[in-house]
């Protein structure tokens, strides 16, 4: 069961919730094993085998590194967080109580790859999207210009947004693993929804809304839009009915689309193969566009610091321009430290090169690319 250490005081262990995981794990610094590999001065400041929640102060959210990466005391104390949010730490920790297996397997959905910018808004909190991120019921994700991501449900379909989408997800399932029942709402943008070859067999009850038009789900591949101009939803496989101003029309026909153009009455029509394929590409993340996936070995550097306030405010920069970047403390020459703002899980030195144009785009930082 993970032990949650609860401060003497509110001061005491400056707003860090250390959970116990199941594993205990010794590796740190990327490479260096057991407790001898670390500078013995630093040692007290260590705690192995723990995860470390650290509530940030412009908001609460959760980010942990088990083992991986060396937080010198300090810096901890600078990441302060609001009175106000301190009841919420309170609670947010109790949550954690739960068996981490158990916390995992009632995930709703996992960000599968990401292309930023893209965020996610959950409990009036804005995170930049990451890739390995858990979804849960009333989770808002955006994506911003030229961005795409893929989210796998829990029970395996995958949904994918293009650029400048607004999509929600709501669950009522108690093990969306087994069965998946709830709804997608795609407020803005382009999305493509498939069902893995496994999930086929499994129960579901699954809705999908685009614009105005409500689609309930028995096909495994579709396509849709909704914008200004008005909703599309293209059926690739299978059979969907789809429901608009109190309407049924049903697709039971692949490679043919529901056409709702705003203020005017819905047509049925056949797709186009060849227009489908620069449709598709809307939703599509392919070689070169400086994805991040979660076993990516690439990174991108945003930006070294020299002190722990310049790192926050160059951390908080790139978050709030959609691009999940970490801090990482080094032993600077001599004495003292710097931080380095990193972004993490390119599969190569090309896709870090990508992401890496788009963030100095995004914020006029000078990036570099590493390994």
């Amino acid at each position: 069961m993970p032990h949650v250490q609860f401060a003497g005081w509110i001061g005491e262990h400056r707003q860090a919730v250390v959970l116990r995981p199941r594993v205990w794990r010794t590796r740190i610094l990327d490479g260096t094993e057991r407790l001898r590999g670390v500078p013995v001065g630093l040692r007290g400041l260590l705690d192995f085998g723990r995860k470390v929640f650290f509530l940030h102060g412009r908001g609460v959210f959760f980010e942990y590194w088990q083992g991986v990466e060396l937080y010198p005391r300090h810096l901890i104390e600078r990441i302060r967080m609001r009175p106000l949010n301190r009841l919420f730490a309170v609670l947010a920790s109790l949550a954690m109580l739960l068996s981490a297996p158990a916390v995992l397997a009632a995930a709703a959905a996992t960000v599968e790859v990401v292309q930023s910018p893209a965020w996610r808004d959950r409990g009036g909190v804005t995170e930049p999207l990451a890739a390995g991120m858990e979804l849960k019921g009333g989770d808002v994700l955006r994506t911003g210009q030229g961005a795409r991501a893929y989210v796998m449900l829990a029970e395996g379909s995958r949904v994918k947004l293009g650029e400048s989408a607004r999509f929600t997800l709501f669950s009522r399932s108690l093990q969306p693993g087994r069965a998946f029942r709830g709804a997608l709402d795609v407020l803005a943008g382009a999305f493509r929804f498939t069902t893995g070859t496994l999930a086929k067999a499994r129960p579901r009850e699954v809705a999908i809304r685009v614009g105005t038009a409500t689609v309930g789900i028995r096909g495994t591949d579709l396509w849709g839009r909704t914008d200004g101009d008005g909703d599309m939803v293209a059926l690739l496989e299978g059979r969907i009915e789809i429901t608009r101003a109190g309407q049924i029309t049903e697709l039971a026909q692949p490679w043919t689309f529901f056409d709702a153009p705003r203020g005017q009455a819905a047509e049925v029509k056949a797709l186009d193969p060849e227009v489908f394929k620069k449709l598709a590409r809307q939703t599509e993340i392919q070689a070169g566009d400086g994805a991040a996936r979660a076993r990516g070995k690439w990174r991108v550097l945003a930006a070294v610091a020299a002190s722990e306030a310049a790192a926050l405010e160059l951390y908080d920069q790139v978050r709030e321009a959609g691009f999940a970047a970490r801090l990482r403390p080094r032993r600077a020459e001599g004495q003292g430290w710097r931080y380095e703002v990193l972004l993490s899980g390119f599969s190569s030195a090309d896709e870090a090169a990508v992401a890496a144009a788009r963030l100095a785009a995004a914020t006029g930082l000078k990036p570099s690319v590493r390994r």
